[in-house]
């Protein structure tokens, strides 16, 4: 049986989901600060042909995961979109806005 965040994760990868499942799914996944949640919503928010708020999503699942696990990755943060950038950028200015320095968009 599958997990409820790699059923999330199919979800966030999956063409057929709506934009509303998936923005959903990409919310619901900054409860699970998991490398492999870390690098699906990577992988998403750095997809220029997604929906531009499933990336805000990503982004901000990105950002709560990030300032939550004490660990910006400065590295997975440039190659974001800017639509899921600003949804991290977000995030850091009320949870961690000394990061905000390292957001360089």
């Amino acid at each position: 049986m599958k997990s409820r965040d790699q059923l999330l994760i199919e979800i966030i990868f999956d063409n057929s989901a709506s934009i509303t499942e998936k923005d959903d799914a990409a919310v619901a996944l900054r409860d699970f600060p998991k490398k492999e949640v870390i690098e699906a919503l990577v992988i998403v928010g750095s997809n220029q042909e997604e929906n531009p708020v499933v990336l805000d999503s990503c982004g901000e699942s990105l950002g709560e995961i990030w300032s939550d696990l004490g660990e910006f990755n400065q590295e997975a943060f440039s190659g974001l979109t800017r639509t899921a950038k600003f949804g991290v950028k977000h995030v850091l200015k009320n949870r961690k806005p000394d990061w905000i320095d390292k957001c360089i968009i």
